[in-house]
């Protein structure tokens, strides 16, 4: 899973075809549901619970933050059985930069324009640091190597039972294709790591079913992106109901909708209802993003229900979940049921998923 939540509006530019999902098990693609389960607070803090790690971004970050210039890009693994649980990059980017990518950007209509914004985009990055998480009981020698062979410092924080921490930078920057300016606010960055090591913060990991444990059913009362009325009591009309909850930023969410929707053109006939959940929507504002919602919802050809989230939504399980898409399962009495996915899946193994959980319900 890679999430890449770019601190540039230029990302919402980029067809979500470029940054799909990789939909195999061991490999699946994720966007991280900022600020709920990061708990990024004044977009300074950031928590990470399912590896245990959290930490605050130094002063000295934070403008280049607020200006789009800090980088960050969150490659996500903590599904599958490797030995690289996550990676968290920074990077920095000039102004000059970041000028020459907005017009790339908002001229990028075809693929192959997106393709040269990608790789452009990539190309500019200068590396700031990256922070690791192993697996220390499937060591691979030669990933840990080429990971570590990107930067000249690499140093072992805390371990934490079966995981190995490392923050890995650069003592020597590359300063080439840098502005003087450019390279005063690049090494004032560098040479803040010492700050952020500081308030690196080690904890035990916490899964997605452990902070789903505490929910056992499923309520809400709001209303659909069309506007209609609509409550939890819809599960009683449906042996089955399977609940998808993404967010219009997220490339792998909008990516398996029209798979999603070609399941439920499917198992309709058998009585099992899906509804989506957007997460990035509020009930009490008329938010703009509800008009991209829609917009997005039209253009993948989703017929099913798709909901606003009230504030018990908000305030309970969605507060809970580490990443988008996630998919939960209810019975007709809205009691949570079967495996908590998280992570795009193809058509056939939301299936397999919900052949299993009616075989249980029996």
């Amino acid at each position: 899973m890679k999430n890449k939540f770019l601190t540039l509006l230029i990302l919402l530019t980029i067809c979500i075809s470029i940054v799909g999902c990789n939909k195999s098990e061991n490999n699946k693609k994720i966007t991280q549901n900022n600020p709920k389960n990061t708990k990024e607070t004044a977009h300074t803090h950031f928590k990470f619970e399912e590896y245990g790690l959290e930490y605050d971004l130094p002063k000295t970050w934070i403008k280049y933050k607020d200006k789009k210039q800090l980088d960050i890009d969150i490659y996500d693994n903590t599904e599958s059985k490797e030995y690289l649980i996550a990676q968290i990059k920074y990077g920095f980017l000039s102004a000059k930069d970041i000028n020459k990518l907005m017009k790339l950007g908002k001229n990028a209509k075809t693929q192959e324009a997106q393709m040269k914004f990608l790789l452009e985009y990539e190309n500019s990055i200068k590396k700031i640091c990256s922070i690791v998480v192993f697996d220390k009981n499937k060591e691979n020698i030669n990933q840990r190597e080429e990971l570590f062979s990107k930067y000249d410092n690499h140093e072992q924080l805390k371990t934490n039972e079966n995981l190995e921490y490392y923050i890995l930078y650069n003592k020597k920057y590359d300063l080439s294709g840098l502005s003087e300016n450019d390279k005063k606010e690049y090494k004032e960055i560098c040479e803040s790591i010492n700050d952020l090591k500081k308030s690196i913060k080690i904890s035990k990991p916490i899964t997605q079913k452990e902070k789903f444990d505490k929910y056992k059913t499923v309520s809400f009362k709001t209303k659909t992106t069309d506007g209609k009325e609509i409550d939890s009591s819809i599960f009683k009309n449906y042996k089955l109901t399977m609940i998808n909850m993404w967010e219009t930023s997220c490339g792998p969410c909008i990516k398996e909708l029209p798979d999603i929707q070609k399941l439920y053109d499917e198992v309709k006939k058998e009585n099992i209802n899906i509804i989506g959940i957007v997460m990035d929507l509020y009930i009490d504002k008329d938010s703009e993003n509800l008009k991209l919602a829609k917009k997005i919802l039209n253009e993948n050809g989703v017929k099913y229900t798709n909901i606003i989230p009230n504030k018990e939504l908000i305030d309970g399980l969605l507060k809970d979940i580490i990443g988008a898409p996630t998919t939960i399962f209810v019975d007709n009495k809205g009691n949570i049921v079967g495996q908590t996915i998280v992570g795009s899946r193809s058509k056939e193994n939301y299936l397999e998923e919900i052949n299993k959980i009616l075989k249980n319900l029996k």
